[in-house]
């Protein structure tokens, strides 16, 4: 499987997902193709071209100037002319859309739902379907693109407000999920899908779903330098032990924590950690994570420690 985190974090860096290709391009790459067959031209000319050396820290974005008779140049406005001027074509000056129809036609397909020609709702809001996975059965599906938290807690916030019962929320990342949202999915029963944990690329360059912080399970255990179980063929990834298992459990009775809050304070999913308590295992960034959370080290927690502080709970 190849990682696309950081193609799904793109889709939230484009404002509007209105942009000129030379932008779609920068922003997606290594993986424009996956987003160029739903991109359409609209009849609007963009202001700007990206500067070919953005890491100078220079002002040189290229301001398109428009010459006439369907030619067009991209003008270096930094004060030092750090770049030549840059011929230009009414073809790379003119701002595509992402087809939103399109686009979540082929998510829909991806992630089992019952897809539907999107309703526009709050700010970059769409309706897109209905949940055929058994836990959200039926529940509304609605897709959010938003380049700011602001921007996404308005869109969400009047989600909320305007659909009475539990629905399911897809966003390119997780980034602006924040505490207080977070309380109301909670309340609300929102189901909480992040693309950039749960679509992936595979071997045959189809984006495929996977568990988000899947964890080894079904592999043959092997003892590391701590003596604590490790997936064997995925050493590098996933970690944990019985030991641990009953620490963070005497961690969240000491506290009293509900899985949700105590997946806040190290940004991760109540359902990661559910997972974690039934299987004993998680990603490694996640266990250390969890860990320093807790306020030990991965080996301590690996051992089944906890800080003298906390109150273990009686056998």
């Amino acid at each position: 499987m190849k990682d696309l985190s950081q193609f799904w974090c793109s889709l939230e860096g484009i404002q509007g997902l209105h942009a000129i290709p030379a932008f779609w391009a920068r922003y997606c790459d290594p993986h424009f193709d996956l987003i160029r067959p739903y991109l359409r031209a609209t009849d609007m000319v963009g202001g700007d071209y990206p500067c070919p050396h953005p890491k100078r820290g220079g002002a040189c974005a290229r301001r398109i100037v428009d010459l006439g008779d369907g030619e067009f140049e991209g003008i270096c406005i930094d004060p030092y002319k750090l770049c030549p001027d840059l011929p230009l074509t009414s073809k790379d000056v003119v701002v595509h859309r992402l087809d939103i129809a399109c686009f979540t036609r082929m998510l829909a397909d991806v992630l089992d739902i019952r897809w539907q020609a999107p309703e526009r709702r709050a700010g970059y809001a769409w309706g897109i379907g209905l949940s055929r996975r058994q836990k959200s059965l039926n529940q509304a599906v609605f897709f959010v693109v938003e380049s700011s938290q602001e921007n996404f807690r308005k869109a969400v916030l009047e989600l909320l407000a305007s659909v009475p019962g539990p629905f399911v929320l897809v966003a390119p990342t997780d980034q602006h999920r924040e505490i207080s949202l977070q309380e109301h999915f909670e309340r609300r029963s929102i189901g909480f899908i992040s693309l950039a944990e749960r679509v992936q690329l595979d071997e045959e360059g189809r984006l495929v779903s996977i568990e988000p912080m899947e964890s080894a399970e079904g592999l043959p255990p092997v003892e590391d330098r701590q003596g604590s179980a490790v997936a064997g063929q995925a050493a590098d990834r996933s970690v944990g032990s019985q030991a641990a298992v009953n620490a963070v459990h005497d961690y969240l009775a000491a506290k009293v924590l509900t899985l949700t809050k105590f997946g806040i304070q190290f940004e991760t999913t109540d359902r990661t950690i559910r997972r974690f308590l039934r299987t004993g295992k998680m990603r490694r960034a996640n266990f250390e994570a969890m860990a320093t959370a807790i306020g030990i080290t991965a080996d301590q927690l690996l051992r089944g420690e906890l800080p003298p502080s906390i109150q273990r709970r009686t056998p």
